[in-house]
């Protein structure tokens, strides 16, 4: 038993000498950062210490950097991470992993990212009924949004501020003002960055109910041929039946448009005695002219027709074979106010020939218990008009003048311009003018087409003009006056259908209907080729 005991303790003492075996240490950082040098490749080291021999890796493949040695010996020591040069807009990372036996260390290689602030767009328009807007963009950044404090119609969404995808979103007041426009600068503050200028417009609503090139609904515009005759189309148009009519002036049928969208409905013809120029009266009804193509031989077939509404076919109000009218080109224009079935009066300028036909002479009617009485006949006198012929307001048969009575009764007079002066005339019961105002339209434009209504019981008048010379592409105008003061209300937008008719002669049509916020202007421009419906608010 005494030796088995000495062997027991001799093996305890054995085994108390011995020194256990210890696991490798390495001592190394969690995390080195890695600068960005813009085009640079870049060096870094990673120093460490090991307490036994080591190797290096990178724990998953990289495209960005390499590290070098791979492996060394006990005690301190560096890994090189070579870096290639970045563009990236985010953070790079990568994982060095390092093993000295049993023992693994992984130290994060973390590369920063190139200062940025990338934006899809900077500027967006908004319709009238506003709404959120977005600017898109990316970024890594702190950013700012500010929105000076005098513009109250816009307003800035909270959203988060990650510094990644993103959005700065708006929300825009709706915008009532017609053909207005308005504008905001939001200013976006970055951090390291200029600030970066943000732009946000608003249209308000479009006037033009609708536009269309007059080409698509009267083929033959411009001129056309009658006998030996090249005669300019007169085009003209009036509002009859909730639609408006729109005629040429050349023998074809009246064209029917939609109101509300100018979509062609169809056409109004006529068995005999077709329409040279119409216009509608007060009331409703249609009233319509022949034209009369050659000044001494067909002046015998002018009348004067009108239609009420659900009609069949015109009634005759007067006719050249029953008065004794001296030769003229007439048919060329007519207003007409009152109702011709009732009370009413009308007036046609003669489309004369300066010292051949009957220089600046008109044509008048008082309509009474539905009956044309016997026609009175003038000679416009006072006005410039044409500065190299003074004293007339043509030279041609395409010249005729903008002309529109004041009433349903001749002795309230007129309103009268015509070309190259293009100034405003009153003209009294004797046709004797005074000028109202200097000019209403540019000289370049024919102001030839005008017409006055009663609306909400306040009269206005429209005048409507386009680029006599069709070539020099002009936009027409068309302009909103206040009849009592002659005073202009607003100008109105309007388009131009380049090439929309040879020749010379802005023959042209407006028209004034009442609506619940003010009137409604239809208007025809020969040669800016252009009919067109616009909502004009009264206040």
């Amino acid at each position: 038993m005494k030796k088995i005991a000495l062997f027991l303790s001799m093996a305890v003492l054995a085994m108390a000498c011995e020194k256990p075996v210890s696991e490798p240490k390495i001592t190394a950082p969690d995390e080195v950062s890695i600068p960005v040098e813009g085009t640079e490749e870049v060096d870094v080291f990673v120093e460490f210490n090991s307490t036994a021999a080591w190797t290096a890796s990178l724990k998953e493949a990289s495209d960005w950097c390499l590290i070098s040695p791979d492996k060394g010996e006990a005690g301190d020591a560096k890994v090189k991470v070579i870096a290639t040069a970045s563009d990236s807009k985010d953070p790079r990372v990568a994982t060095l992993v390092i093993t000295a036996g049993v023992t693994v260390k992984e130290v994060s290689l973390v590369q920063g990212y190139v200062p940025a602030f990338d934006i899809v767009e900077t500027e967006k328009t908004v319709g009238p009924e506003g709404g959120k807007v977005s600017f898109e963009f990316k970024t890594n950044l702190p950013y700012e949004v500010k929105i000076d404090a005098g513009i109250d119609w816009l307003k800035l969404v909270p959203a988060s501020k990650a510094y990644a995808d993103g959005a700065i979103t708006l929300e825009v007041d709706p915008f009532d003002e017609l053909d207005g426009s308005r504008e905001a600068e939001v200013r976006v503050e970055i951090e390291g960055f200029n600030p970066l200028l943000l732009i946000v417009g608003q249209d308000g609503p479009s006037s033009v109910m609708w536009s269309i090139n007059m080409q698509d609904v009267l083929p033959r515009i411009g001129s056309f041929t009658r006998g030996e005759q090249v005669i300019p189309t007169n085009v003209s148009m009036a509002l009859f039946n909730g639609d408006v009519l729109v005629c040429a002036g050349d023998d074809s049928d009246v064209v029917i448009l939609d109101k509300n969208s100018g979509e062609k409905k169809g056409v109004l013809s006529f068995a005999k005695d077709k329409p040279g120029y119409i216009t509608n009266d007060d009331a409703g009804n249609l009233v319509y002219c022949t034209r009369v193509w050659n000044y001494w031989l067909d002046y015998q077939f002018f009348s004067i027709y009108y239609m009420r509404p659900g009609d069949s076919a015109p009634t005759m109000l007067c006719t050249a074979t029953s008065e004794s009218y001296a030769p003229s080109y007439l048919g060329a224009g007519l207003s007409v106010r009152g109702d011709v079935t009732k009370n009413a009066a009308i007036l046609a300028p003669w489309e004369g020939v300066a010292g051949v036909t009957g220089d600046n002479m008109v044509l008048c009617w008082p309509v009474s218990n539905g009956v044309a009485g016997d026609f009175v006949k003038g000679t416009i006198t006072g006005m410039v008009a044409i500065d190299w012929m003074s004293g007339y307001w043509c030279q041609s048969p395409d010249n005729f003048p903008g002309m529109v009575l004041m009433s349903d009764k001749l002795s309230d007079g007129a309103l009268f311009s015509c070309y190259n002066e293009n100034a405003l005339y009153y003209v009294d019961s004797n046709f004797a003018c005074t000028k109202l105002v200097d000019a209403i339209v540019d000289s370049n434009n024919a102001a030839n087409a005008m017409d006055l209504r009663t609306i909400n019981g306040k009269p206005y008048f429209a005048v409507s003009a386009g680029c006599f010379f069709p070539e020099w592409g002009i936009t027409p105008v068309l302009d909103i006056y206040d009849a009592d003061t002659k005073t202009l209300i607003t100008s109105c937008l309007t388009s131009n259908y380049a090439d929309g008719a040879s020749g010379v002669g802005a023959s042209a049509a407006v028209r004034l209907e009442a609506a619940q916020y003010g009137l409604n202007v239809y208007h025809i421009n020969n040669n800016c080729s252009s009919i067109e419906a616009i909502k004009v608010p009264l206040k």
